[in-house]
């Protein structure tokens, strides 16, 4: 699992169901640092979960060869699943030299150059990029390609070819128990007579909270709940851009947590600004609530939102969040479609099926 785990958020909770799925069989999950939330590290430990803490950074490819021989001659696993990590093509290698029959990837993330952008070709891609895939080839080492959304997969495949390998498979999330727990729009200083909106995102450019923010001094009564924003530097610029243009008591700032949900439960209309996106399990846990979801036009997200707009423009999104707002007939029906989409295609119950059944085949 190449990626900082900082919440017990979409991903940890799909790895806990695929667990539940395969009760009988052994998981061990070697993470970059090790995950931030408790409760996550619980479950884990409740479910016989073996952890493990190894850095492996593509600065340093020989040591992490190492780390990966390593671990594989500890375990000396069935199934080796790679998840983010920028050295998965070497791990790969390892994996089939010391004789593991399947070897799995996920993709999930947009293959974008060092500013964000969509890559399309394979020219496009930066030469470290050419070098850890192997040039492509490192692709035909895994017993199956896994995709977290249709877009990913046919980036995926324009880049390098389309492999008779490839699947896309939506993670999913769960059913909410509970529409609303522990918190309240008093709470928040919320009236009811105010439309919300919230998103859950990193304090990071490609997420967009800049867009979504010069927006609202497009929004009038309106309120925004912003998720996930951590203690950075980037973060201090967000306030400080709210306060010039004079949207600062118009959002309620909520940092890192692990239950997103009683948050957009309060929402009326979910947001997904991000500049590049594969999918977002987020958008995904509002559509589990019956929430419009608008998010701009990139990557994954047209395949989980009611309405698009324009990447980077925030003209566009309050226009469009002001259209839903406006018209409640168009806004009954995509709470409506948004219910029928969760549950046709992102349940968890079944994205985690077919993981399971990818495992046992």
């Amino acid at each position: 699992m190449g990626m900082t785990s900082t919440k017990f958020g979409g991903l940890e909770k799909f790895i806990l169901e695929l667990i539940d799925k395969l009760s009988n069989d052994r998981f061990v999950l070697v993470y970059d640092i090790l995950p931030s939330s408790e409760q996550y590290l619980q479950e884990l430990k409740d479910r016989n979960v073996v952890v493990e803490c190894c850095s492996f950074n593509s600065k340093k490819i020989m040591g992490h060869i190492y780390n990966y021989t390593k671990i594989l001659n500890k375990y000396n696993p069935d199934i080796v699943h790679f998840h983010f990590s920028s050295t998965q093509y070497f791990g790969a290698i390892v994996a089939r030299l010391k004789g593991v029959k399947k070897v799995y990837k996920t993709q999930h993330s947009c293959i974008t150059d060092k500013f964000g952008n969509q890559i399309t070709s394979f020219s496009g891609l930066s030469m470290k990029q050419k070098f850890l895939s192997f040039w492509g080839f490192g692709n035909r080492l895994f017993t199956r390609l896994l995709f977290v959304s249709d877009y990913v997969l046919k980036q995926f495949s324009d880049i390098y070819g389309r492999y008779d390998i490839s699947q896309r498979v939506y993670l999913g999330v769960a059913k909410p128990i509970t529409q609303n727990k522990g918190i309240s729009k008093n709470e928040l200083d919320i009236d009811d007579n105010h439309t919300v909106l919230s998103s859950v995102l990193f304090s990071n450019y490609i997420k967009g909270p800049d867009v979504l923010i010069r927006a609202m001094a497009n929004l009038d009564n309106c309120i925004l709940i912003l998720v996930g924003l951590d203690d950075s530097a980037y973060t201090d610029s967000l306030y400080k851009l709210a306060e010039e243009i004079k949207v600062i008591d118009k959002i309620r700032w909520i940092g890192i947590t692990d239950n997103v949900l009683q948050y957009i439960s309060l929402s009326d209309i979910y947001v997904q600004p991000s500049r590049t996106e594969a999918l977002s399990l987020s958008a995904c846990e509002a559509l589990s609530l019956g929430k419009p979801v608008v998010g701009s036009n990139v990557g994954g997200l047209p395949e989980v939102s009611s309405r698009l707009f324009i990447n980077g423009d925030s003209g566009d999104l309050a226009s469009q969040i002001k259209n839903l707002i406006s018209d409640r007939v168009s806004y009954s029906k995509c709470c409506q479609a948004a219910k029928n989409m969760f549950n046709s295609l992102f349940d968890i119950s079944s994205g985690s099926q077919t993981y399971a059944d990818i495992y046992n085949e």
